[in-house]
């Protein structure tokens, strides 16, 4: 038997920009329903808890780009979500030689980059595990159809709403919608297919405690670097100081998007996590190449290649349909915020008119 909901709004994708919109739309008193693929919330502000300690292996920090995103890290500041790790992210060129960029301060939350979207959840309606796989235009309103649960015990549940939000990445929004081409505009389904990302690979790996100073010693003050005009590697991060009492150095390595572009669909991502190890190892130390632990992750959609360049991209429906996300203008957190601040705006212009 299937599952049947209502409400006002349904939002398709819990990252950023879902958060957000759904947010703006709760606090104007719609009923809104948020439903999500993962078991958490959060999209690619992700955070791993393992061996003690936790690894943001997505968004590494925040930093401030406007007067209205400045706002939202206050309030998560005063909230004690986010505090700031460092003004100076180093650049490591090809010479092997590093060289600081800054200062301008750059936040993360000590308990997790995920506890930024645990904060804006907090009083959301969630549907998590909820993997939406058909949508649906009726005489009750648009109809949501999705598969709930694990692989093991699922179940199909219904989620009926006058409007929808589809925040999620656009070529997954363009799958979502192929089928209704010819009601969402088959314009819509292209402006999507032009959307395109970056991949990528991220690696969280743990070290003996000692190897602490051994790093210290060799890059005093340095907590991160971005690498130059590298085949293999883009980004380094002692993640462990994020942490108030880290027990042991544990790093994020995130790959170029040309090497994960060589892995993308490899089902054992454990030889290329190695390989990404060995490659560091030759850049900075030795020992690199040897971590007590290690995990990857893969992230085919990590980075805006080509943004829409609007905040959203509306469907000419006779009942509200949008698309946004951070790939909307950008590829970076607070593109998200002002696509899920848009959006949310959109959405309150149409509602108020909407006859079902």
């Amino acid at each position: 038997m299937t599952n049947r909901q209502e409400y006002d709004v349904a939002v398709v994708g819990a990252g950023i920009t879902g958060l957000i919109c759904a947010r703006q739309l709760h606090q104007a008193g719609y009923r809104v329903a948020v439903l999500d693929k993962s078991r958490g919330v959060g999209g690619r502000l992700a955070t791993r808890r393992l061996h003690g300690t936790w690894a943001d292996h997505g968004t590494c920090y925040l930093s401030v780009e406007d007067d209205r995103f400045r706002g939202f890290v206050e309030q998560l500041i005063a909230a004690g979500v986010l505090q700031v790790w460092t003004d100076t992210i180093h650049e490591l060129g090809a010479d092997g030689q590093l060289q600081p960029r800054g200062p301008v301060d750059r936040y993360v939350a000590p308990l997790g980059m995920t506890a930024v979207a645990k904060f804006l959840s907090a009083d959301l309606t969630l549907h998590l595990n909820h993997r939406v796989e058909a949508l649906e235009l009726t005489t009750a309103g648009w109809c949501l159809r999705a598969l709930a649960g694990s692989e093991t015990e699922s179940k199909w549940v219904e989620v009926l709403a006058p409007a929808i939000v589809i925040a999620i990445p656009a070529p997954q929004a363009q799958l979502l919608l192929q089928p209704l081409a010819d009601l969402v505009s088959p314009e819509l389904i292209e402006r999507l297919q032009a959307v395109n990302f970056f991949p990528s690979l991220s690696v969280m790996a743990g070290y003996p405690p000692e190897l602490l100073s051994e790093w210290q010693r060799a890059y005093p003050g340095v907590k991160a670097m971005t690498v130059l005009d590298d085949p293999t590697l883009a980004w380094v991060g002692l993640d462990s100081s994020k942490r108030s009492s880290p027990t042991q150095p544990v790093f994020v390595i995130q790959s170029s998007a040309t090497f994960a572009d060589r892995y993308l669909d490899t089902a054992d991502l454990q030889p290329p996590a190695t390989e990404l190890l060995h490659h560091l190892a030759t850049r900075l130390q030795p020992w690199l190449a040897s971590p007590d632990w290690m995990q990857i992750h893969r992230w085919r959609y990590a980075f805006t290649r080509q943004p829409l360049g609007a905040d959203y991209l509306a469907a000419p429906t006779s009942l509200p349909l949008v698309c946004s996300g951070d790939w909307c203008t950008g590829r970076k957190v607070n593109n998200g915020f002002g696509a899920g601040l848009a959006t949310a705006a959109w959405i309150m212009t149409k509602l108020p008119t909407i006859k079902i």
